[in-house]
This record gives structure tokens, C-alpha cells and sequence, in this order.
């Protein structure tokens, strides 16, 4: 960012990103876009790099500008609790359990992080394992307070990359749907190696273009979530990343289903194309019965079994 003077009054002018995986300033535009979710004032271009194929924001918004996009109605922060369908708390709850699953394929206890940790559900599931001593790291406070106040968790307020954690502390760190979120995922991927102690775990679930719903919606996929997500990854450049850190993947698949991930896209289709608001309700009420789920429960299982869903779960080990 730079200083500079329109109508004679000083202002912060964006600059021009260069690609965060290997440093190249020549990149192909892909589109325009804007917070589809929220629908707050701003506009956003993806672009592509033309030496890596890394996708990203460009120029990138500062903190400061992002920050009103993550307000409590932002889906990452829907929390169990708050949940009024019981079928869907079921859901959400088998989600959780497949996230403990997936760390205790790595680990079988000690000290975690959850970086980006939300309202602290995961954290809370996690606490419930013997033998785990659990941590948040959250960067929006209200959301922070909330993990603390409901969950009686330690969660610091801060952005990973500069909270300062000890070296060598934690046995694992996750980070779910989260590195996307990063205004240098490359730089926190070589923090988490540093609070990792050696032979530690970092698990990642992060949105990649190698899947079906990249290229079903484009524009409209749930992974172009500007301007909160400003990278998206391929698993090429996702395993470059983890390399240059100081990482080894061990595992990389997909370890949840999609049906979320396509009904936000699905949304965001609707809300383009459907002139009036009853008209988009309807649409995303249709997409989001459980007859409809049902339907395409079929369909879900064989993308996952393809590994084509819209995100990705990596288990890796510091080097």
C-alpha cells in the first residue's frame, strides 16, 4: 500500500499483489467480482498467475477494509448452538466428528491449535478427547469473546502470523477453511511450521480448483468468496506451498462431502439470475430440502470418492 492525493486530500491506494507461491508479477485477469454474501459495497479481480497458475485477489483490500465482511451473520460463523433444526445440529455434529477423526489420524493427543477457530465449536468437541489441551486463535474479537464466553475456551484474538506463539509449542495446528482467508498464506504456512514442534501435524481444509463446482459455477462458486477468501489453490500449488514451508503431506482428499459448498454456490446462481427476492428464497429453499438431499446424496459420494469436491483436507508433518 502506498500513499496518495485525489482532489487534495490523502488516501490509501491498493497495490498491485505479486503472486504469493513464486513471486511473479504476471498474471491473467479472470473476473470482477464482489461479496456476493453480504452484499457490502466493493469490487474484487481474481487472477491467475501465469508461471504457478496460484489464483488470488488482485490488488489485494487491507485488513481494515475486509473486516466488515466478517460481521456474525457470515456462515463461518454459524455455530451449533445456535442451530434451531435438530436434524440439522446431527449434521453439524457428525461434521465435528469427522474433523476429530481427521486430526486423530495424526495424533492421538497433546497441545492444538485451532487458527481461525470461529465460535469454537471444533475446539470444544476436541476438549472432549482425552489427552488434548486445546487452543483458538480467532481474529475478529466479537466472535473470539462469543468462542470464550460460550465454550470457556483460550482463544487470542490476532492474525496467525503475528501472534507470536512459541516455537516448537503445539502437536498440531489446524486450520479449516482458513488459509484461504490469509493475507500471506505462505508466510502463515512457515509460522505454523515454526509453532510446530518437529514431526507435529497441520491438517487444512481450504477451497481448490480442482473440483467440479469451480468449474459448474464459476464466477459463483462459494471458493471466490471475495474479499474474504483471496487465494484459491490447485493441489499443485497447495503441495508447492507445504514444500517451501517445511512441510510433507501426508493425506490429501476429500474428507466431507459438498452439499453445502454447492448450495451456497447454488445462492449465489440464484441471486444472479432470479429478479426478486421470493423467487431466490424459493430456489435455495427447493435446492436445501432434505428430499433434495437425499437425491443427490448419490451424486455427493461419488465426487467425494473422485476427489472433485470444492475443498480439499491435507494432513501434513513438519519436516
Amino acid at each position: 500500500m502506498f500513499d496518495g492525493w485525489v482532489n487534495g486530500r490523502q488516501v490509501i491506494v491498493p497495490h498491485e499483489a505479486v503472486c504469493n507461491l513464486c513471486g511473479s508479477e504476471d498474471a491473467v485477469l479472470l473476473f470482477d467480482t464482489y461479496d456476493r454474501l453480504l452484499r457490502l459495497s466493493g469490487s474484487y479481480r481474481f487472477v491467475r498467475c501465469r508461471v504457478c497458475g496460484l489464483v488470488y485477489v488482485n490488488p489485494q483490500p487491507t485488513w481494515d477494509e475486509r473486516a466488515p465482511h466478517y460481521g456474525p451473520s457470515y456462515r463461518g460463523y454459524h455455530r451449533l448452538e445456535t442451530e434451531r433444526s435438530s436434524i440439522q445440529r446431527r449434521a453439524m455434529e457428525y461434521g465435528l466428528y469427522k474433523r476429530y477423526r481427521l486430526v486423530a489420524t495424526c495424533s492421538r493427543g497433546g497441545r492444538l491449535l485451532d487458527a481461525g477457530c470461529g465460535g469454537g465449536d471444533f475446539l470444544s468437541r476436541m476438549r472432549r478427547e482425552a489427552g488434548w489441551q486445546v487452543y483458538g486463535l480467532e481474529r475478529v474479537r466479537q466472535i473470539a469473546l462469543t468462542a470464550h464466553r460460550f465454550h470457556g475456551l483460550n482463544v487470542v484474538v490476532g492474525d496467525l502470523i503475528q501472534a507470536g506463539f512459541a516455537s516448537g509449542y503445539f502437536d498440531v495446528v489446524t486450520l479449516w477453511a482458513a488459509l484461504e482467508h490469509l493475507s500471506d498464506p505462505m508466510q502463515g504456512l512457515r509460522e505454523c511450521a515454526r509453532i510446530l514442534r518437529p514431526g507435529g501435524a497441520l491438517v487444512i481444509r481450504t477451497v481448490t480448483l480442482d473440483s467440479w463446482g469451480s468449474r459448474l459455477f464459476g464466477p459463483c462458486w462459494v471458493g471466490y468468496d471475495a474479499p474474504r477468501v483471496l487465494f484459491v489453490f490447485s493441489r499443485a500449488t497447495l503441495q508447492c506451498m507445504l514444500t517451501e514451508a517445511g512441510f510433507e503431506a501426508t493425506y490429501m482428499g476429500c474428507h466431507f462431502h459438498d452439499f453445502f459448498p454447492f448450495l451456497w454456490s447454488w445462492q449465489n446462481v440464484s441471486d444472479a439470475r432470479f429478479g426478486t427476492r421470493s423467487r431466490r428464497q424459493l430456489a435455495v429453499k427447493v435446492a436445501s430440502s432434505w428430499p433434495i438431499r437425499l437425491v443427490t446424496l448419490p451424486f455427493f459420494i461419488v465426487q467425494t470418492l473422485l476427489g472433485r469436491n470444492s475443498f480439499v483436507s491435507v494432513v501434513a508433518r513438519k519436516r
